[in-house]
Order: structure tokens, then C-alpha cells, then sequence
């Protein structure tokens, strides 16, 4: 059987995983293989798109990775990797990946008594896609820890985040809803011409929104929604 050290190439990525085939319990080779699929570069991630999943476009890379980090949240989730900035899985790359492993992860929790190592590993994944869930992981650690103070850090530094976080996110929605309010006034007073433009900027500052929030691991489906439905709105007034 080959070993197998990081950093390794595409070849070895595949060797590693025809492996995997006669030892689907190795452990550090699915480790090492996340790891690779995760540092790979976007244009190279591009390069192995080949098919479509659910209607969505999904590139082959990812599909590796997910498999892996599902495998690795039910099998090894104490492991000190499970809770690498690695094991994350990309909401906008693979958004059913990402639904995915946060299923697992909660599922985990449930399932398992209380262990220091899962607290951690799931809370580095939470604290990124949904802060109120790290929040409730912590506190839930908290009851069972009160004299803990490794858990008393970690909400204040989650809170401290997600203060500086919403500093940029607040400058975004006043200007949405600015541009709100033109629209409202444009609606009762003015023509076509301006509620387009007024349409046209708060769809502007929707997007700078979306960018932002989909760093912070802050977007929706429920929001994704919205934008598709105002950018329908912009459409049919321009082909007026």
C-alpha cells in the first residue's frame, strides 16, 4: 500500500482515491485529499466541471470534497482536522454540499454526548455559515462547562466579530433602503424613467450586499430569491 505525504499533485490525488477504494476507513488519506481539494485554484476547479447536479451546475472537485467532508463529520468528527478551515465546504461552489454538512454536523451533536473535540470542530464550522447555530453550540457547552472559560471567550469573540462584520453590512442596507424610499416617492410622483433608476440603484447596492454577505456566510435562498425577483421587476420596466 503507497503512503502518501502532503503536498501532493493531481496524479497523486487520483491514485489516492482509486486507494480509498480497498481502505474506505483511512482516515488521514481522506484528510489529505480535502486538503488538496480545498487549495486547489478556481481556474483549475473550473477545468473539471463536467456535469450537472439538481439542476445546478457543479464542478467534480467538489463533489469529491463533499463526499470526504461527510464522510470525515460522521467517522472522525473529534478529529483536531475536522475542525480546519478546510473541512468547510463553499456555500456558493456547492450549496448542497454546504446544506449538507451542516445537516451532519447538527446530527452529530445530537447523536453524540458531550465531547469537548465535536463542541470545537462543529462551532469552527458554524461560527462561519450560521453564527446564531455557533452561538447556540456554545452556549449549549457552556451548561455543561460553566467554570470553562475557553467557552466564555469564544462568544465574546463572536460577538466582537459580528459587530465588526455588521459595520459594513448596515452601510449596505441604509443605502437599499435610501433607494427604497426614492422608489416609494418615485412611484406616487414620477414616471417609468424613475423607477427604473431608483430600481436599478437599490439592485446595485443589493449586489454589493451579496457579496458581502456571501463572505460572511450570511446568504439565502430566501435572499438569492429576492434579487432574482428584483432584477425581473428591472427587466419588464426596460423592455417597456
Amino acid at each position: 500500500m503507497k503512503s502518501f505525504v502532503y503536498p501532493i499533485d493531481e496524479e497523486t490525488a487520483k491514485l489516492a482515491e482509486r486507494q480509498l477504494l480497498n481502505t474506505p476507513f483511512n482516515v488521514k488519506l481522506r484528510e489529505l485529499l480535502v486538503q488538496y481539494y480545498s487549495e486547489l485554484k478556481i481556474s483549475k476547479i473550473t477545468f473539471w466541471f463536467v456535469r450537472l447536479t439538481r439542476g445546478h451546475a457543479v464542478p467534480k472537485i467538489a463533489e469529491y470534497k463533499r463526499r470526504h467532508v461527510l464522510w470525515l463529520i460522521h467517522n472522525a468528527p473529534k478529529n483536531q482536522f475536522a475542525g480546519t478551515a478546510a473541512m468547510r465546504i463553499a456555500p456558493d461552489l456547492d450549496p448542497e454540499g454546504c446544506r449538507l454538512a451542516q445537516k451532519a454536523w447538527k446530527q452529530v451533536l445530537e447523536e453524540t454526548s458531550y465531547d469537548v473535540g465535536i463542541i470545537r470542530n462543529a462551532f469552527e464550522t458554524f461560527r462561519v455559515l450560521d453564527r446564531e447555530y455557533a452561538r447556540e453550540i456554545l452556549l449549549n457547552a457552556q451548561k455543561q462547562e460553566p467554570n470553562n472559560l475557553e467557552w466564555t471567550y469564544k462568544l465574546m469573540k463572536l460577538h466582537s466579530d459580528g459587530l465588526r462584520n455588521e459595520v459594513p453590512r448596515l452601510f449596505h442596507l441604509s443605502k437599499i433602503l435610501f433607494w427604497k424610499w426614492q422608489l416609494q416617492l418615485a412611484t406616487a410622483q414620477s414616471g417609468t424613467k424613475e423607477l427604473l433608476y431608483c430600481l436599478e440603484k437599490q439592485h446595485e447596492c443589493e449586489k454589493e450586499l451579496c457579496v458581502l454577505d456571501k463572505q460572511l456566510g450570511l446568504w439565502t435562498s430566501k435572499k438569492q430569491k429576492q434579487l432574482e425577483n428584483l432584477e425581473k421587476t428591472i427587466r419588464n420596466l426596460q423592455n417597456k
